[in-house]
């Protein structure tokens, strides 16, 4: 996947706001699960964002985190990997 590829992506994806973090730490999420429709895509994204991102703190734990128009992304994945469900988050860039 390259940049333009990920944008793509990105642009057609339905975002959920996570209400939950409202407060604490606001942003935006898509599940992927081992049967969704752009799970591949997904995975693609994932090690686009592991390839070209950066290392950023949040709390006690590190993230891989990249830029994309305005929005910082950055995936929560277990150590299941992508056979189990996971997400792929964004916040608006500050």
């Amino acid at each position: 996947m390259n940049k333009e590829q990920a944008v793509k992506f990105i642009s057609k994806q339905k975002w959920i706001f996570a209400k939950t973090y409202a407060k604490t730490a606001p942003h935006e999420y898509i599940m992927v699960f081992p049967n969704s429709p752009h799970r591949k895509e997904a995975e693609e994204f994932y090690h686009f964002i592991q390839k070209n991102g950066y290392v950023k703190k949040f709390f006690n734990k590190k993230y891989k985190y990249i830029n994309i128009e305005g929005y910082k992304y950055w995936t929560m994945i277990s150590e299941q990997g992508f056979n189990k469900d996971w997400s792929i988050n964004r916040e608006p860039l500050k």
